[in-house]
């Protein structure tokens, strides 16, 4: 099956560009994640690493947060959240990755997830659609209105126009079905995208549709069953379709309170290895790393609960350092691109090659030549030693070949290097590059210090010109077998057959880590070496000069594989002696490391400034109860209220009791009652006012932090006070004893969740079978997953109120909370978003409540809280706190009638108060050629805090952590003094701010390599 649109096509699995089948080897880099100052060194980054392709969402919120303020270029919000660092310059992003000679993919939704806000739409449209991810009317206009304003975009830089753009992806994940919705989308895109392939991400329901499914997975180390899988189903459906994972896992976000670097601890680079080669080998042919850098979250535009940091524990870190997995995806990712065209003409075949050892998982890719790629996998705790089968034929001859314990490797059998008369029968060392020009071909092979290697290569009268540390176990019948051992040392073998000469180099893993490609220059030249990073290239036919940057290890030998003759090398500017080896092959010594020279110095100032905020007096009247969203408040983060209400002198000494229930709030409040803190906490708060509640006025602040909404997309959870508050507690009944039984829900080509959760008809049905019960089983709580849950209440309404909560538990973006309907005498009555009054729903005597749970990860022990009153009163609300709009945090803010003191302060009767901390620190530069990515490291307890570096945003603090150390952009750093404000939310009785500092994350040292011809 071909489908052919302009000179972009999808054909036989493959994407097509120009006639020619390419591997998309990618990488997820997020513009609005990094700081644009930083997109050139982040991009060039993951173009040194191999990858040909970057992708990335394209957040409908970070362009439109105010409906029609469309926000395109350096523009931003007047917002105490905003940055100056990051842009919303999407057009200057796709041209440097087109700068850069790679592809992009445009990822415009209209749902992204990504751990960001409402999964990318904007807040206003809650007050506008009833149902997000649908067909609903209201929804797809206002996505037709955002896709008519940014595709434009994608097709004016799509490839045929000249740009990058090789794929569009419409909305991401919706792993329910509802074709239509989706068939709706693409239709809508194509009206302005009319030239490229279109494809969604985790929707297996497109099967027969002109849309391209891709998939994603994040395996648990070390169990691949359910990934291979998933990948063997995959590679069956959409015959001829291109088959890619659009999002493999190169890490994991971290939430609040988790650990780190992610929620699901550290994730070993040998993992990721496995995953990318074991899908290769299977018969993917398009890889997508996300995140291969996942940068910071800017201001509140993350999901629900998740930290300022998106670091991931990606390749490329936060702070801009390379990680160990970096170095992993580079080696797969350099043998792609070099063989991408011998690849490209193979397709998986199960079982032709056989491994003769136990615990050897063999995948292989064949050509129809005979030629394979072998992916050889070992997730066992030692290293395992086999032979292979292949048509008969075992290899290697002599030796076996060494898999890493929990590694996988690549091995090459029968491959003819084309238009040569090469052909390597077999490897047992891992290929990481072939290089060609002319009758020159040089291959690099790699394995681990001390492994022995053995390789065989056919090729008409075969001579040998050339060992150095190779070893020939003999020549005959065209063929020489070569054995060697990998060292610290690079290997050389030379063979010639003719005018033609094949140059093996032979390396240690750790020096193919540090192997560098340049293929912006007109002859692509490689150096095998010790060196950290290599930058920028730049020069003429007569000269390259390239930007290496060094660390402690980088020092070393530099074997330089270069077609152009070399006539010279200067190192920093001065002359470097460089000898050819042989051929193609060129040597130097680097001299120069990183040896602990000092970047800059920095100092913290001692005395800071303090200030507290008075409680707010004049703010908006609202409804009791109503979200931020409906009353124009359309930015998460802080808003305080201030409810004013009356109780009577006769209430008040007649009440039993002074229980107050802040029933539901998103997301996190302190709560004071006439002056005296009550409490602290997400979501409801349940405390004994006593000390604080009098008869007559009494007044209820409340500062509120909104962390965001769920990444969802599907499911509305409103910001700010969104229940009742309640007074006089009756009784609180644990609903214990339940009915459960399985309902299968409809998923399918014509499903869509979000109408589901709006109308549940197959549940009501469910309900109102006789047959539900007979087969249901007795359970103590909501325990048993996804499911209907049944049983009979009794109640005895005499005016009081009956809550409904299912538990304390963080409703969010992948914390433990159910997306679940609640039912009551086979009544629909919503979808669970927090404690819900029932009251209205119930009959005094029996009644029937029922649950369903469409999603849960853990037990919910539901309760029915039963209060005698509803407080009523005058609810006003103010956004943002007083400093946070009177800008407190910037720079030049006059806090010199502040009060001053040093480090550390405790707050022992601010609970609930917001208070301004302000100082500096120092930056004194040391010499300009060293590196070295600033961190803020704030130590504090009993606080949630913002933290801005010279009035710009940097990052959110909350008290269970886990982040304490907040990368500091360089592009809002200068030399001198720098400003440091913070706004701390104290939250706790005992508070303290222990400690503000401002640390070096890691440092390397920036030279020049000069290479003349």
């Amino acid at each position: 099956m071909v489908m052919v649109l302009s000179n972009v096509c999808v054909e036989d699995n493959f994407l097509c560009i120009d006639g020619k089948k390419v591997f998309l080897f990618c990488g997820e880099v997020h513009y609005f994640r990094v700081p644009k100052g930083l997109w050139l060194d982040r991009l060039l980054k993951a173009k040194r690493a191999g990858l040909n392709c970057i992708a990335s969402y394209i957040a409908w919120n970070w362009h439109e947060p105010v409906e029609n303020a469309l926000l395109f270029g350096d523009s931003s919000l007047n917002s105490p959240y905003e940055s100056s660092a990051f842009s919303r310059d999407l057009e200057s992003y796709i041209k440097l990755v087109k700068q850069l000679g790679m592809y992009f993919i445009a990822r415009p939704g209209p749902y992204i997830c990504s751990e960001w806000d409402s999964g990318g739409h904007p807040n206003w449209l809650y007050q506008k659609v009833s149902a997000l991810r649908s067909l609903d009317e209201g929804y797809t206009r206002y996505v037709e209105k955002w896709y008519s304003t940014v595709l434009p975009v994608i097709e004016r830089y799509s490839l045929p126009s000249g740009g990058p753009i090789v794929l569009l992806q419409i909305e991401n994940e919706y792993f329910w079905g509802d074709v239509p919705y989706l068939l709706k989308l693409y239709e809508t895109a194509r009206r302005y995208v009319r030239s490229l392939p279109i494809v969604t991400n985790e929707d297996w329901h497109v099967e027969g549709t002109p849309i391209i499914n891709t998939i994603d997975d994040y395996p648990i180390p070390w169990s691949t069953q359910g990934f291979d899988n998933k990948v063997r189903s995959y590679v069956k459906t959409q015959p001829g379709m291109l088959k890619m994972f659009m999002e493999l896992e190169g890490g994991w976000f971290t939430s609040f309170g988790g650990p780190m670097p992610t929620n699901r601890g550290s994730f070993p680079a040998e993992w990721t290895e496995i995953l990318i080669k074991s899908a290769i080998g299977m018969g993917v042919n398009g890889v997508s790393i996300y995140m291969f850098h996942g940068g910071t979250n800017p201001g509140y535009y993350t999901g629900k609960y998740i930290t300022t940091s998106y670091d991931y524990e990606a390749p490329i870190r936060e702070w801009g350092e390379l990680s160990k997995r970096y170095y992993t995806i580079k080696r797969i990712a350099l043998l792609v691109k070099t063989l991408n065209d011998f690849i490209a003409r193979t397709r998986p075949v199960e079982g032709a090659v056989r491994a003769t050892t136990r615990g050897v998982d063999v995948f292989t890719r064949i050509a129809d030549d005979g030629a394979a790629l072998v992916v050889l996998r070992n997730l066992g705790e030692t290293p395992r030693f086999t032979r292979l089968v292949y048509s008969g034929d075992v290899y290697p001859l002599y030796t076996s070949v060494r898999v890493a314990e929990r590694n996988a490797k690549i091995v090459l059998l029968n491959y003819r290097i084309a238009d040569t008369p090469f052909k390597v029968v077999y490897t047992s060392s891992e290929p990481l590059m072939l290089l060609r020009n002319g009758g020159d071909n040089v291959l690099i092979v790699y394995g681990d210090v001390l492994e022995v290697g053995e390789m065989a290569i056919e090729a008409p009268s075969i001579a040998i010109e050339h060992l150095l540390g190779v070893e020939l176990l003999g020549v005959e019948n065209s063929r020489a077998v070569l054995r060697y051992a990998h060292g610290g040392e690079d290997r050389v073998a030379v063979l010639r057959s003719g005018e033609s000469r094949l140059h093996v180099v032979i390396i240690s893993r750790e020096r193919a880590d540090r192997t560098w490609y340049i293929d912006e220059v007109e002859k692509p030249f490689a150096l095998v070496s010790n060196v950290y990073f290599i930058g920028k290239a730049s020069g003429s036919s007569n000269a390259t000069s390239l930007q290496l940057e060094l660390d402690e290890k980088s020092c070393g030998t530099i074997t330089i594989v270069s077609f152009n003759p070399i006539a010279s090398a200067d190192v920093g500017g001065k002359p470097a002696r460089v000898e050819r080896v042989i051929g193609p092959m060129y040597r130097l010594y680097l001299g120069e490391c990183y040896r602990g020279e000092e970047a800059a110095k920095v100092s913290v100032d001692a005395v800071w400034r303090v200030s507290e905020e008075p409680l707010p007096q004049e703010a908006l009247v609202i409804e009791p109860k109503a979200p931020l969203e409906t009353v124009g408040m359309l930015f998460n983060g802080y808003a305080t209220y201030r409810i004013e209400f009356e109780l009577p002198d006769e209430v008040y000494r007649g009440l039993s009791n002074r229980v107050l229930y802040v029933s539901y709030f998103n997301d996190y409040a302190t709560v004071l009652l006439n002056g005296v803190p009550l409490g602290a906490g997400y979501h409801s708060l349940e405390v004994d006012a006593s000390r604080a509640l009098r008869p007559g006025r009494n007044t209820l602040d409340v500062v509120l932090e909104s962390t965001g909404h769920t990444n969802d997309g599907i499911v509305y959870i409103p910001s700010g006070i969104a229940g009742d508050i309640y007074l006089e507690k009756v009784d609180e009944v644990a609903l214990i004893g339940w009915r459960y039984t399985r309902v299968e829900i409809p998923y399918g080509r014509g499903f869509s969740l979000s109408m589901f959760l709006q109308n549940p008809k197959e549940l009501l049905n469910a309900l109102s079978d006789p047959r539900t019960v007979e087969r249901a089983a007795d359970t103590t709580s909501i325990d048993m997953g996804a499911g209907l849950y049944v049983k009979t209440i009794t109640v005895r309404k005499d005016g009081n109120r009956f809550i409904l909560d299912l538990g304390k538990v963080m409703y969010g973006n992948y914390y433990p909370y159910p997306r679940a309907l609640v039912f009551i005498n086979k009544r629909f009555v919503g979808v669970y978003r927090g404690p819900m009054d029932v009251t209205e729903h119930l009959n005094d005597g029996e009644n029937e409540l029922a649950i369903a749970v469409e999603w849960t990860p853990l037990q919910h022990c539901p309760t029915l809280k039963i209060y005698k009153r509803i407080v009523s009163g005058v609810w006003k609300v103010k956004l943002y706190t007083r400093g946070l709009e009177e800008g407190w945090y910037r720079e030049a803010f006059d806090d010199s009638k502040w009060i001053s003191t040093p480090l550390p302060i405790a707050f022992e009767n601010s609970m609930g108060r917001v208070v301004w901390i302000r100082g500096s620190f120092v930056l004194e530069p040391g010499r300009g050629d060293v590196m070295a990515p600033l961190k803020l490291v704030f130590n504090a307890s009993g606080v949630r805090a913002l933290l801005y570096i010279n009035g710009q945003f940097l990052g959110r603090y909350v008290d269970e952590g886990p982040q304490r150390e907040f990368y500091i952009p360089e592009t809002i750093v200068k030399s001198g003094v720098n400003s440091i404000a913070v706004m701390l939310h104290v939250t706790s009785y005992r508070a303290y701010l222990h400690s503000i500092s401002v640390e070096p994350y890691s440092q390397s040292l920036l030279l020049s390599l000069t290479i003349s011809y």
